[in-house]
């Protein structure tokens, strides 16, 4: 049972241990001094991958302890990530660039009460969006399941979280990791019923500012097993989803990739093979606002760690290309 208040986990997080010029400093550190004054640059300053998948930010971000999503905003100077505490509850942690240097992660100011996670912002910038188990009115009690909530940008900040409406969000069910296209379309994972398995992957059109009843991605995508965490492509060209479907993956749960086929088709998603699945659990898919690096989430070396690599080896799985 995932708990409802989160004590535990921000005595956690404020133990988050950061490796800086060899030392380690925690999280939460008051002393103005301990800044990560060496990070400077696009994504943390890190070296960029080339077309094997790579760890990214280690002893950073990636310190041994369960993280796991990975989004910068579209002008790259904030990122966000989320970590798992050992009663599997989640806590969203931000980094911002101010004056050319990365801040150390904080607990985003949404979160940290409550089990919050997938965050991910819309093209435009404007808006966060992340699935999470606080209740849906106020004063109520914690939601049984997960939901859909948004947080807006403001000129202080970000704006206190409310829901998406209640077609996006049916009571006790499951609604996560939501991904938006340029034209708002809403795409997400949910376990509600009349789907296809256990968790199926979809589709939200906007339509006069709200979001429509949702549509099943059909067999092309969903299959009697689960689908989950899914990237649609800004221009909604290309889908990156995690499966657990038996008799087909490497591991525990695998990325898949499909194309769109005209305005309401997709190809057969494919398997995207050993260049990233492993024996183990790969999910949380997601490419940069720029389109240059594919970011995912790993536990191959035993706890989650973040993934990236450079996206141009997306195009080796496009209908047509050898080996798709």
């Amino acid at each position: 049972m995932i708990q409802k208040t989160r004590v535990i986990s921000l005595i956690c997080s404020a133990l988050f241990l950061t490796c800086l010029g060899g030392h380690l400093h925690a999280v939460g550190d008051s002393d103005p001094q301990i800044e990560f004054s060496f990070l400077s640059g696009p994504y943390l300053g890190q070296e960029p991958p080339g077309e094997n998948p790579g760890i990214f930010a280690l002893g950073i971000v990636c310190t041994g302890r369960y993280v796991l999503n990975a989004v910068f905003s579209p002008d790259l100077k904030e990122f966000y990530f989320s970590t798992m505490d050992a009663d599997k509850t989640y806590s969203i942690l931000q980094m911002r660039e101010i004056e050319g240097r990365w801040t150390r992660p904080r607990i985003a100011p949404f979160s940290g009460t409550f089990s919050d996670a997938d965050p991910f912002i819309t093209p435009d910038g404007k808006k966060l969006l992340f699935p999470s188990d606080r209740p849906l009115s106020e004063g109520g009690e914690g939601a049984d399941g997960y939901n859909i909530w948004v947080v807006d940008r403001t000129d202080s900040g970000w704006t206190d979280p409310s829901p998406l409406g209640p077609d996006i969000n049916l009571p006790g069910g499951i609604e996560i990791y939501p991904s938006l296209t340029r034209d708002g379309t809403l795409y997400f994972s949910s376990d509600r019923k009349g789907g296809r398995g256990s968790g199926d992957i979809y589709r939200s059109r906007r339509i006069n500012g709200r979001h429509a009843r949702p549509e099943n991605l059909g067999k092309a995508v969903n299959t009697p097993s689960r689908e989950f965490d899914a990237f649609i492509a800004p221009d909604e060209s290309y889908l990156i989803f995690s499966s657990d479907r038996r008799g087909h993956g490497l591991g525990k749960s695998d990325l898949y990739i499909s194309f769109r086929k005209g305005e309401e088709k997709w190809t057969q998603a494919v398997n995207m093979g050993p260049l990233f699945n492993s024996r183990q659990s790969e999910f949380a898919p997601i490419v940069t606002p720029d389109g240059k690096y594919l970011f995912f989430t790993s536990t191959r070396l035993g706890q989650g760690d973040i993934y990236w690599v450079d996206a141009a080896v997306l195009d080796r799985y496009r209908p047509g290309k050898e080996g798709s």
